[in-house]
């Protein structure tokens, strides 16, 4: 039976279930041994998916599936498309408990979002999507295409539909491109160390608390310091987070404020490292600041995030989204989008705020949402 087939199939059982949710025990568990088999998402997880920027036209391509237990169950192939092979010969995955099935891990702070298999270590993930297209495998070896580093299974399927000239590879975490299989501290993956990085173009994305968070910021100098070691020139996409304070990943920002918002955040991604000539020799410093210096750069990251809910109208002044029409601001339009962006620079964690550096990022702002 086809992929294709039994999605549908999974889709007319969801209808069933929707129509006659008064079901026995046993009924909905043959559902659900039924959508293990065809390896279907649940309409749960399908609307998880589109969450994440995955178009519903993608989503039967998806590895991905529910099984019985209602996890999300993720599993990872090699670059030729092969199941990648874990402890004891098993395909390796991973999986989304259900919520409420976890209990906290001691030196977390809340449950663990994904789980997997106990001593297997970590593995790179390569999107089902990308897979699925001819010559997969030759890009990723051609050190001609950038190559995209992300955390996230489910935001490397994201940038494999709406980023497709690149290669995209996921971590399962910030700290998951090494691990203790080599022996001793944890050394990079041998699966990474397999990947051509001499002269690359190398993005490293990670999601908007990056600069905020000590733990991810740690973990972001430290992986692209590897990577400039094996020869990789290392950019960073920063991500903005957003004007109420929910983090963005690359996944939650395409879905939120469009493909195009975030492609102007990849044309202005800097360089991880500056050289300082000394005279011991040259010294590569990370420069990720908390707060950018460049007017510029800021405006853009705003309007990236503040183009989907505010926009300026010529002879009337600001209009704002409220979820179901536009409503009008009255006032001069720096009057009203001053505040806003006041908000939206306390979210990212920026502390410079004098006249010239306030004025010179909102007046391009409302430049560009005019």
């Amino acid at each position: 039976m086809t992929v294709l087939h039994s999605d549908r199939i999974h889709r007319t059982e969801l209808r069933v279930a929707s129509r006659y949710p008064a079901l026995s025990r046993h009924q909905r568990e043959e559902r659900l041994q039924l959508c293990e088999f065809h390896r279907c998402l649940s309409q749960g997880h399908m609307a998880e998916m589109g969450e994440s920027a995955i178009p519903p036209d993608c989503m039967h391509q998806l590895g991905c599936y529910t099984d019985r237990r209602r996890r999300l169950i993720i599993p990872y192939c090699r670059p030729d498309g092969t199941a990648e092979i874990g402890k004891g010969g098993k395909p390796f995955v991973r999986w989304k408990p259900t919520p409420g099935s976890m209990r906290k891990v001691e030196g977390f702070g809340k449950p663990p979002k994904y789980l997997s298999p106990r001593g297997c270590g970590n593995r790179l993930y390569h999107a089902h999507l990308a897979l699925s297209r001819a010559r997969y495998a030759e890009h990723l070896a051609d050190c001609n295409v950038p190559l995209v580093l992300t955390e996230g299974e489910k935001k490397a399927e994201a940038l494999a539909v709406h980023w497709p000239q690149v290669v995209v590879v996921g971590l399962a975490g910030v700290w998951s491109w090494k691990d203790r299989r080599g022996g001793g501290e944890g050394q990079v993956l041998p699966e990474l160390e397999e990947i051509l990085l001499q002269g690359r173009e190398v993005f490293l994305l990670f999601d908007s608390d990056a600069a905020l968070n000590s733990k991810v910021f740690a973990a972001l100098e430290a992986f692209a310091r590897a990577l400039m070691e094996r020869g990789a020139y290392v950019r960073i996409i920063r991500l903005p987070s957003e004007l109420d304070g929910r983090k963005n990943g690359v996944d939650d920002l395409i879905y939120r404020h469009g493909a195009q918002a975030f492609r102007s955040l990849v044309d202005i991604a800097q360089p991880a490292f500056r050289v300082k000539t000394t005279k011991e020799g040259d010294q590569h410093l990370f420069q990720f600041p908390r707060d950018p210096e460049e007017s510029h750069f800021k405006a853009l990251l705003a309007a990236a995030v503040l183009e989907t809910d505010y926009r300026i109208r010529p002879g009337v002044g600001v209009m704002h989204w409220s979820g179901s029409h536009w409503v009008h601001l009255p006032g001069k339009t720096t009057k009203v989008m001053g505040p806003v962006l006041h908000r939206f620079m306390d979210q990212q964690g920026w502390q410079k705020r004098s006249l010239g550096v306030q004025n010179a990022v909102l007046q391009e702002l409302v430049d560009r949402i005019e």
